[in-house]
């Protein structure tokens, strides 16, 4: 049986280097390795997303009160 399979391009922007180059990617993947790597990403968007809130929300204090106590 056949796997499903999807030839996908990506631009890849080097930041790294910080030259800020983009560079188009196109290979052929099959669906499981979509579906890892999106889920991949998205725990990275969480991750992401956790360490932004973490810094915008204090550690203490009444919301209904104003931040902080």
């Amino acid at each position: 049986m056949f796997e499903l399979a999807l030839k996908v391009g990506i631009f890849i922007e080097d930041k790294v280097n910080r030259t800020h180059m983009k560079f188009y990617h196109e290979q052929i993947v099959s669906m499981g390795q979509i579906w890892v790597q999106s889920r991949f990403v998205s725990l990275e968007y969480q991750k992401q997303a956790w360490h932004h809130y973490e810094h915008k929300v204090p550690k203490y204090g009444n919301p209904e009160r104003g931040w902080p106590n």
